[in-house]
This record gives structure tokens, C-alpha cells and sequence, in this order.
């Protein structure tokens, strides 16, 4: 045993290596002759239900299981082939049974949070089991160093699958039969589906289910959490000019009969959870265009960016949080609102965007499609005209993001944001972005599996016509 694995028991603070003659009741581990250096660390009191089973055939395998005051019941761990992989789980971990979790390459891992209930029949693979080759270039095409994060307290329903390289946020429902195949790192929301997405927000489970639900089962973390988000007022500034250099007048010009900035107006208005819509504007065919159809409008000065036309606007206003919409984005979802708006259940969030996956290549040479880089806490990295990353080895599993070029921001940032003298970056590629980012502020991104089109040119006037006229014809 004691060049295939060993096992480490943690008691107190205090580490002890289990001899070959010491059993931890119902675990069984499995090895081969290829299994060398593993080590299990084991958090006491951790009790495993009959039938569990770790299958541990790779080198150099760390797993770490906490203390849980519920047992352990995955019918199998499974650590094949790879090296230095690494599976943890967290604290207060519950789980039924025929709970599976796969890792099968070299630096492959598993996070588990706290906290975290799994039902039934759950499998989490953070490698494939088998190879898929190009038959012409006989490449491998689904080799990757996977990694799964699940956050604290999600709940993981009946049969759900979750695959490589996904993150789950904290405080999340996974439904039952769901196929998770990308990260939604939003936490307290319900993600249902295959493809899994978000079916519902601001969200948080128990696993008691007493008779008479009221807000007082609730520890005061999650009472607090509760109250910010139902208190906080937000709402949304359209900036709109009219001195558009490829498109003057464009808040103004007639999609189906309305002009453009009405179009934005109606839909960002739709959204429920914003307080107040106001156009922000310089121009006063567009302050009075806005005043006919019965918006809000407030005039302001001369702005160099879209962000500063946002605060001039809304600096006199009541708001926790306020949203910058762009006024020539008629077809802005009201789903991509929410998910601009879920950035803020994370209460260190001060700033926010989106990002939308790239499927056309053509989108990923157009620098006048903007791209985003983010971390592993969904946090910006960069943004640029260029391509980035820059894929030099041709790795088939890069994906690349847009930008899409929506705001939230603490209305106390706001102003400390605009305040802030231009930067290098953000003069050079021309988005204003850049600037939080050169001064070590956070830029939350969201994915949102939604869409929009810009009105950038003229022409593009037919083509969202021809979109609303689809929609319109689809609805009848």
C-alpha cells in the first residue's frame, strides 16, 4: 500500500498516516500496478456509506474529503491514467448514492464547495473516457486539462450531468436531468436544461422544508442577502448623441415607424426589477422626440465617454445601482438586462458586463467586434479590438467572447469611475473599459447565452426591421 497510495487521517489539527492494518469503515480503494504516490487526506469525522469506492489508477493523485456530519456516498471515485489530478471536497457535504466523479488526464480536477447536497445518480466528469480522433490527421481532438468547481450549498439534482471544464456558482439549484456543459458562475439562481441555463434568479435553498415558510429559517447571512437584493433600487441611463460620425441622428431614425431610441426605451422598461428608465442626452431633438412617447429624459453637457453622459444624468438620482444601456441596441433582450442585473448578487461586485460566446469566425478578425478575456472569478482580464487570446498551437478547445457593450456599476463607483483620468490603454484601443482595469478595479463579466444587433451604419436599419418583422410573424 505504501508506494500506491496513503492515507492520511486529520483529527484535531493533528495529521496521522493510517497503517496497511487500519480500514476506514465502508471505504473500499481500488488500485492497479500502475498506481505510485497518491495521497488521501481525510478530515475527521467523515463517515462513508456502504459501497463507496475510490478507483485510484493514476501517480500522484491528491484527494482531499473534509469533515461532513452526513456520509459520504459516491459509489466511486475514478482516478485513471493521469497524473498529479486532484479531487476535494468541502465540508458538510451530503450525499445520496451513485454519485460519480472521473478524472482521466494529467492535472485534471474537482472542487467541491461546502455545503453542497447531491441527489441521486449525479456524474461529474472533469476528463472524457475515451479518445476522439481526426481519421485524416489522426489528432487528438478532445484532449484537455479539465477542471470542475463547484461552488458552496449547490444542490445537485436526480440524474444530472455535469462536464469538464464548468463552474458553478454558490448557493445554486442544479435541476433534475440537467446536462451542464458551460460554467454559470452566477451564484443563487436555478439552472435547469440540457443544454443547462438559468432558469430562475435570486434564489437560496434549505434543506429543511418546514411547514409555514417564512424568512426566519434563514441564518442572518442569508436574511441580509435576501433584504439587499429586495431593497436595492436600481435604474437604467440610455446615453444617446445625436453626432454619430458613420451614423448622425441615429437615436432618431425609424425602425417599423418608432425611432430607434424608443425602441430601447420600451425594452428596457419591460424589465421589472428597474426602478426608472431616463435617456441621457446633449441634443434636444432627441430630448423632445423622447418626451412625445412619454419617456424620462434628462439633458447634460458635453461627455467624452458613454459612462460620464451615464452619471451627469443619473448623479442627483436615488440609486443603489444604475445600468448603462446603449441607445442604439433595439433589440436588447430583456434576459441579457437580467443577466447584467444578476452581477450584482455578489455584493463585492461594484462593476459590470457582458460577454456572449463567438461562433462566427469572421467576428473573431473584426476589430470592431470587441473581445474580453476573464479570469477564473469571471473577472475581466482585458479587453481588445485584437484577438485574444492569441491562439499560437492552434488548441482546438480556445473559445474566444465579445463584448457586449452593457453596464452596471454601484452608483458610489460611478462617480469615483468617471472622476478618473484617461489611461494609456483605454486611449489606444478607444474603450473606456480599460480605464477601471488600469487601476486595479474588478470588472464583473456575466456570460449570457442572448443576443443583440448593434446599429452601427445605416444599413443596418433593414436588418433589425427584417428581425422584428420575423418575431412579429412568429408570434401570430
Amino acid at each position: 500500500m505504501a508506494h500506491k497510495y496513503k492515507i492520511i487521517w486529520i483529527e484535531n489539527g493533528k495529521e496521522r498516516e493510517l497503517s496497511a492494518d487500519e480500514k476506514i469503515e465502508n471505504l473500499n480503494i481500488i488500485t492497479n500496478e500502475v498506481t505510485k504516490d497518491n495521497i488521501i487526506k481525510i478530515h475527521a469525522p467523515a463517515r462513508f456509506s456502504k459501497g463507496t469506492v475510490i478507483d485510484l489508477r493514476g501517480i500522484a493523485t491528491a484527494i482531499e474529503i473534509n469533515s461532513s456530519k452526513f456520509s459520504y456516498n459516491f459509489s466511486i471515485i475514478t482516478c485513471l491514467n493521469g497524473k498529479n489530478m486532484k479531487i476535494r471536497f468541502g465540508k458538510d457535504i451530503s450525499m445520496w448514492k451513485d454519485t460519480y466523479f472521473f478524472l482521466n488526464d494529467d492535472y485534471s480536477e474537482i472542487d467541491i464547495g461546502d455545503g453542497c447536497m447531491f441527489s441521486k445518480n449525479v456524474a461529474i466528469w472533469a476528463s472524457d473516457g475515451h479518445a476522439i480522433i481526426d481519421k485524416n490527421t489522426e489528432k487528438l481532438l478532445n484532449k484537455s486539462i479539465g477542471k470542475v468547481k463547484i461552488g458552496d450549498r449547490v444542490w445537485i439534482g436526480t440524474h444530472v450531468t455535469i462536464n469538464k471544464d464548468v463552474q458553478i456558482g454558490n448557493d445554486c439549484v442544479i435541476g433534475e436531468g440537467s446536462v451542464v456543459f458551460n460554467s454559470i458562475s452566477e451564484s443563487n439562481c436555478i439552472i435547469s436544461g440540457n443544454p443547462a441555463h438559468i432558469v430562475k434568479r435570486n434564489v437560496i435553498w434549505k434543506r429543511n422544508r418546514p411547514h409555514g415558510w417564512e424568512y426566519h429559517n434563514f441564518s442572518s447571512k442569508e436574511s441580509k442577502l435576501i433584504n439587499e437584493i429586495k431593497e436595492r433600487k436600481i435604474i437604467s441611463v440610455i446615453p444617446a448623441r445625436y453626432q454619430s460620425s458613420r451614423f448622425p441622428g441615429k437615436p432618431l431614425a425609424k425602425i417599423c415607424g418608432k425611432p430607434m431610441i424608443q425602441w430601447v426605451y420600451e425594452q428596457v422598461k419591460s424589465v421589472r426589477e428597474i426602478s426608472d428608465v431616463y435617456v441621457a442626452t446633449d441634443d434636444q431633438r432627441i430630448y423632445d422626440t423622447v418626451l412625445g412617447f412619454g419617456g424620462k429624459v434628462i439633458m447634460t453637457g458635453d461627455c467624452t465617454c458613454g459612462s460620464e453622459r451615464v452619471y451627469q444624468a443619473c448623479q442627483y438620482l436615488e440609486a443603489d445601482i444604475v445600468l448603462n444601456i446603449q441607445g442604439d441596441e433595439p433589440l436588447i433582450k430583456k434576459e441579457m438586462i437580467l443577466d447584467l442585473i444578476s452581477a450584482f448578487n455578489d455584493p463585492d461586485v461594484y462593476m459590470a458586463t457582458l460577454k456572449k460566446r463567438i461562433v462566427q469566425l469572421n467576428d473573431i478578425n473584426n476589430s470592431n467586434i470587441v473581445k474580453v478575456i476573464t479570469n477564473s472569478s469571471d473577472n475581466a482580464i482585458y479587453f481588445s479590438r485584437s484577438i485574444v487570446p492569441y491562439n499560437r498551437d492552434q488548441l482546438d478547445e480556445i473559445s474566444y467572447y465579445k463584448h457586449v457593450g452593457v453596464y452596471g456599476y454601484k452608483k458610489e463607483f460611478l462617480a469615483k469611475f468617471v472622476k478618473l483620468p484617461k489611461t494609456k490603454l483605454e486611449i489606444c484601443e478607444n474603450l473606456e473599459q480599460l480605464r477601471a482595469i488600469e487601476n486595479d478595479y474588478k470588472i464583473r463579466v456575466i456570460e449570457t447565452e442572448h443576443d443583440s444587433i448593434g446599429v452601427d451604419l445605416p444599413e443596418h436599419i433593414n436588418i433589425v426591421e427584417n428581425v422584428i418583422e420575423k418575431e412579429r410573424f412568429k408570434n401570430e
